[in-house]
């Protein structure tokens, strides 16, 4: 254990540390040293596994730029079917989807009646609405998540159909 000692110095308080001389068998450098040379190949071998994994990452980047190059150009006709297929499916399966939320919206309401405030009662309705739209079988099998999200949810394609009776 060092020995430590403190004292004044001016106007500050010095520590001076005496450390033992420490002696080293030759089993303990050969152990040493071989470590070291070990810790610095293990870590060469990480610089090389990092370059192989730069090497990669940039080939599967050109590969999935040059995989969206091909596709892009028909972006724009894709969305604009799958909004049409949303909106001829949610004409199809308005009614239904209706009935249903309003039932589910009643009985949920009936169950605990203080576990929601007015405003939220008046708008479960459609938002179960929304939910039964994006996760009724035609929709969720046929339109792509990302128009499901967008044009469900975020900026719906459809009239709330509670709207009238608030």
């Amino acid at each position: 254990m060092p020995d430590v000692k403190l004292s004044w110095d001016g106007e500050r308080v010095k520590q001076e540390i005496k450390a033992e001389d420490v002696s080293y068998a030759p089993f303990d450098i050969v152990v040493q040293v071989h470590s070291g040379k070990a810790r610095i190949d293990a870590i060469g071998n990480q610089l090389k596994q990092l370059k192989a994994n730069r090497e990669n990452l940039k080939k599967e980047l050109e590969a999935v730029t040059l995989f969206l190059k091909d596709r892009l150009p028909f972006m724009d006709k894709c969305e604009q079917l799958q909004i049409e297929k949303l909106k001829k499916i949610i004409s199809e399966i308005h009614e239904e989807c209706k009935k249903k939320s309003m039932e589910e919206s009643e009985e949920e309401i009936k169950k605990d009646p203080m576990a929601l405030n007015e405003f939220q009662k008046k708008q479960l309705p459609y938002l179960k609405y929304q939910k039964m739209l994006a996760t009724h079988g035609k929709i969720a099998i046929k339109i792509a998540p990302q128009i499901i999200t967008e044009y469900l949810y975020e900026t719906p394609v459809f009239d709330n159909p509670f709207e009238d009776s608030k």
